[in-house]
C-alpha cells in the first residue's frame, strides 16, 4: 500500500519559471507466502522534484528537470517458487528484496527559427539507481545446470545519454545533423561476485532531402 501527499510551487523570475516540489509516501509493504510472513517493511519516503525552465523567446527554451523515484521489484523475482527457464536453467525468486532508488535528471533544449528555416533539438539525461535488483547467476563446477536467485546490488547502475539534432531547409531542400551519445554501466553477478558491464554507443548522422509537395521525392541519408 501507498499513501501520499504531495505539493508543488510555480515561481516566475523573468525568463526563468522555476517549480519546485515535494511527494510524501507512507509504504507498507508486505510479503506473506505459503502462510509464513517472510517480509514486513513499513517506511516514509520524500520525493523530491524541480524543474526550471529558461524560455528565451517564443520558440526557444531550456528545461532541467530533475525526479527521485522508488521503485518495486517484479513478482516473480520474489517468488519463493523455482521457475525453469529450460532443462538445465533455474530460477529461483528472494522474499527480501528491498526496493530501489533513482535519481533522474535531464536538460533539454529546443529552438525554432522561422525566418532561417533552422530547427535545433537537443538533450542530456543521467539516472542513477542505488539498490538495482540484480540476477546471481550460480554456476557450479562439473555441472552444465545453472541456477539463478536475484539480490539488490550493493553498487550503483548509472546511465548517461546525449542527443542533439539541428535541421535547416534551403527552398525545396530540407537538411539536417543527428549525434547520439549512451553510456550504461550495470553489473553482472556470478556466483556472487560482481561483474562490471559498461556500454558506450555512438551514433553519428546526416540526411539532405526534398521537400515537394506535388513532385516525386528524393533522400539520400548516411549513418556512422
Amino acid at each position: 500500500t501507498d499513501l501520499y501527499a504531495g505539493a508543488r510551487y510555480r515561481l516566475k523570475a523573468g525568463i526563468f519559471t522555476f517549480t519546485p516540489g515535494v511527494t510524501a509516501h507512507a509504504y507498507n509493504v508486505n510479503n506473506t507466502q505459503y502462510g509464513t510472513e517472510f517480509f514486513k517493511d513499513t517506511f516514509t519516503e520524500l520525493l523530491p522534484e524541480f524543474e526550471m525552465v529558461a524560455q528565451f523567446k517564443k520558440s526557444e527554451s531550456l528545461t532541467f528537470n530533475y525526479r527521485k523515484q522508488v521503485n518495486f521489484t517484479d513478482v516473480n523475482q520474489i517468488a519463493r517458487g523455482v521457475v525453469a527457464g529450460n532443462y538445465d536453467s533455474f530460477q529461483a525468486g528472494n522474499a527480501s528484496l528491498l526496493n530501489s532508488n533513482t535519481h533522474n535528471f535531464s536538460l533539454f533544449y529546443r529552438s525554432f527559427n522561422l525566418f532561417n528555416n533552422t530547427n535545433v533539438v537537443g538533450r542530456l539525461a543521467y539516472s542513477k539507481t542505488a539498490d538495482q535488483v540484480n540476477r546471481n547467476t550460480i554456476f557450479t563446477p562439473g555441472s552444465v545446470v545453472s541456477s539463478a536467485t536475484f539480490l539488490n546490488s550493493p553498487l550503483d547502475n548509472e546511465s548517461a545519454t546525449a542527443f542533439l539534432n539541428a535541421g535547416k531547409r534551403f527552398g525545396k531542400i530540407q537538411t539536417s545533423l543527428t549525434g547520439r551519445f549512451n553510456y550504461s554501466k550495470t553489473f553482472q553477478f556470478l556466483n556472487s561476485v560482481a561483474n562490471t558491464n559498461e556500454n558506450i554507443s555512438r551514433v553519428l548522422g546526416a540526411r539532405v532531402g526534398t521537400n515537394f509537395t506535388k513532385a516525386p521525392n528524393v533522400t539520400l541519408r548516411y549513418t556512422v
